[in-house]
């Protein structure tokens, strides 16, 4: 877990972040010039999580990290300095499949400090069966992240700990695959599809 503050204040909202890489790569360094730029845009205290990647570690041990820091930043106000208004969840790509995740696992948790939940061109749906979705074969090529490469690309995550069959029958559960309908008591969501920091900081401005 890495911190970044902004212009010292007696008060933040909080801002936890979750990085990208397909669930097996990334890391705070790779993604160090994006919380900064966040926490310099928001004006919000950013929280970046180190948390832990398959295949070595076991689904869903990533995801129970996640979740787990923003329980801390809830019980850890003091420390913080978190305001106790705004406490954002933000993540890109497979950060952002977190992001909806941990979400899903608050609300159902009775949890209800998350603010807002803000995904950067989110990995929601992790079934490619190209007949799903026209996009998979309209896009297929040439926009660098290609439709035959994304299977292989999430594999680590599909067989870290379980194996390929009963990962396939789970992608529907909000934990693997949270890009199903929310009910109305879930936090303000917004999606981008590009990364702008400046455009989160107008999304955590907005009412919970």
């Amino acid at each position: 877990m890495r911190i970044y503050t902004p212009a010292e204040a007696e008060s933040y909202g909080v801002l936890v972040y979750f990085h990208g890489g397909a669930f097996f790569s990334g890391s705070l360094e790779t993604h160090d010039h994006i919380a900064r730029s966040l926490a310099k845009e928001t004006g919000l205290e950013v929280v970046a999580v180190d948390f832990r990647l398959a295949p070595e570690h076991e689904f869903p041990a990533g995801l129970e990290d996640c979740y787990r820091v923003v329980r801390w930043v809830a019980e850890n106000s003091g420390e913080l300095k978190w305001d106790g208004r705004t406490l954002a969840i933000a993540g890109d790509s497979s950060g952002g499949n977190f992001v909806a995740a941990v979400a899903a696992k608050a609300r159902d948790d009775g949890f209800d400090r998350i603010t807002h939940q803000i995904l950067y061109y989110p990995s929601l749906d992790l079934d490619f069966d190209v007949d799903r979705y026209p996009s998979l074969r309209e896009n297929a090529e040439g926009y660098g992240l290609e439709t035959g490469i994304l299977e292989p690309f999430n594999a680590f995550y599909f067989e870290s700990g379980a194996d390929r069959s009963t990962h396939w029958s789970l992608r529907s559960s909000a934990r693997i695959s949270p890009g199903c309908p929310q009910p109305s008591s879930s936090p303000r969501s917004t999606i981008h599809y590009a990364m702008r920091a400046s455009s989160t900081a107008s999304a955590c401005k907005k009412p919970a």
